[in-house]
């Protein structure tokens, strides 16, 4: 494997393991995270409009509590004034948003005059104190009907408690209007002689309900303690059984509402068909010991809408990291690498015994740089440049040999010259000795003059020797310097 490749697999895939885990855990804790703010989000929206709607009815059930208190008041005085009493109840309501105020005494219970007040205006027919006032476009002034059997009526009356009504639907002045009664016990030294309450129309309770602006699509909606439906936008619901409280989700809801907890859960949707996030915040109202509830529903998909769009923006600036990342690495192996390429393409040319000096070498440029690659090619220039100095030493030797030889070459002629020319000469002799073996003094003139040729025949081998001395201690010192050489050319490889 290429060091390049080596070098990029040494430095990308462990960075880019390491940074991929942690880009994973970031996006899951995100992800965590949003999820449990989207939870707490909506969780604390129910509980701020369950506050609300908490504070509209304990006022509305203060006000109950406090025209039973009055009446109370009254009805023990010597001369109970029942004029005095419908004031203070027309003054309650038109300083409030409650549809009605009213009172309803048990026969007698209040001034003991129900016969004087048979049929007269504001009373029935039996002339009981159970004046009704009720505010649509103005204050209207009524009376009770078909209320003795009502639970709004009946529970404060016989248990002597503070009572808040499920939803349900009366006819006033010609019209359906769909309302709660809060009502509270009229109290007399002990004995219950009447029930004081006050209206809120649903309408009332839409109206902040309707406020409840959550994700796209959540709303919220008001539901009692048996799961009927207080308060929806969709107004056909109102008045019947939630669709949590028809299946098996009812215990777990009513096991948590006792708790006085808020809490949420996913549940199927048969209207919507889908997934829903609900929210349930009890709403304890004074001292009914009545548990109601105000929750959100929203559109799973839109919880987390927000999550997965700044997972995916997350995502993306995570991939475009992880592509600069990449590039980043690839530029600093590329650093690293093209040097070492370009000295090993130096080292290979000197491998091949080519120890010419190239300026244009790419090699060369890293040679002033402070690192090791700039000490390794100044370490390889400096061995380029005594390997060449070496070679010119061995060359200039070789040249040296090489004229000793040429000259030692030459000796070697003119001896062998030298050598037949005397040969010659003694052939010549001989033939004169053979021939002339009675002329004395020639003979003797040309001993003497074949001794004289021997004489320098023996200087001339003299000479030779000495050259070929020379010559081979010339051999020597090349052989010498050929070995020094080749060692040095194997250190460089």
């Amino acid at each position: 494997m290429k060091l390049k490749f080596k070098n990029l697999l040494l430095l990308a895939v462990p960075t880019m393991v390491v940074f991929s885990i942690i880009i994973g855990y970031t996006l899951w804790t995100m992800y965590s995270t949003e999820k449990k703010n989207s939870i707490i989000i909506a969780e604390t929206k129910s509980d701020q409009y369950a506050s609300l709607i908490k504070q509209e009815l304990e006022q509305a059930l203060h006000s109950a509590k406090f025209i039973a208190t009055f009446a109370a008041s009254h009805s023990k005085e010597a001369s109970p004034n029942r004029e005095q009493v419908m004031n203070a109840l027309e003054e309650v309501l038109e300083n409030s948003n409650l549809y009605g105020v009213w009172i309803g005494f048990k026969d007698n219970s209040f001034d003991n005059k129900d016969e004087l007040y048979k049929s007269a205006q504001g009373h029935d027919s039996s002339g009981k104190f159970i004046p009704y006032f009720i505010k649509d476009d103005k204050i209207y002034r009524t009376y009770l009907t078909n209320y003795e059997n009502e639970d709004y009526y009946k529970v404060p009356l016989e248990q002597g408690k503070t009572f808040v009504s499920e939803p349900y639907e009366e006819e006033v002045n010609g019209k359906k209007i769909l309302m709660i009664s809060l009502s509270a016990p009229i109290n007399v030294d002990g004995k219950i002689i009447g029930v004081a309450g006050v209206d809120i129309t649903i309408d009332r309770i839409n109206q902040i309900t309707s406020q409840l602006k959550i994700y796209k699509t959540g709303f919220g909606r008001f539901i009692s303690n048996k799961g009927i439906v207080i308060s929806h936008p969709d107004t056909k619901k109102i008045g019947k059984l939630s669709g949590e409280f028809e299946s098996n989700e009812a215990k777990e809801i009513f096991e948590n509402l006792e708790k006085g907890t808020t809490f949420s859960q996913y549940s199927y949707s048969a209207s919507t068909k889908t997934n829903m996030f609900k929210t349930f915040s009890p709403i304890t109202i004074g001292d009914t010991g009545i548990n109601l509830l105000f929750g959100a529903v929203i559109l799973r998909p839109e919880i987390y809408e927000e999550v997965y769009k700044r997972i995916t923006m997350t995502g993306i600036i995570s991939l475009i990291s992880l592509s600069i990342l990449a590039v980043i690495i690839y530029l600093v192996s590329h650093t690293i690498t093209a040097p070492v390429l370009q000295i090993t393409k130096k080292i290979e040319t000197l491998s091949n015994l080519d120890f010419s000096l190239d300026e244009k070498s790419e090699a060369n440029k890293y040679i002033d740089q402070k690192d090791e690659i700039g000490e390794m090619t100044r370490a390889l220039r400096t061995m380029r440049n005594n390997v060449a100095s070496f070679i010119k030493k061995a060359s200039d030797s070789s040249q040296q040999v090489a004229s000793a030889s040429v000259e030692l070459t030459t000796i070697a002629q003119e001896v062998a010259k030298s050598s037949e020319e005397a040969y010659k000469r003694i052939d010549d002799i001989s033939k004169g000795v053979y021939s002339q073996s009675n002329d004395t003094e020639v003979v003797a003139q040309n001993i003497q003059e074949m001794g004289n040729l021997l004489e320098q025949d023996f200087l001339y081998i003299k000479e030779m020797n000495s050259a070929t001395e020379k010559i081979n201690f010339e051999k020597e010192d090349g052989f010498k310097i050929l070995k020094e050489l080749i060692s040095k050319t194997e250190e460089s490889l």
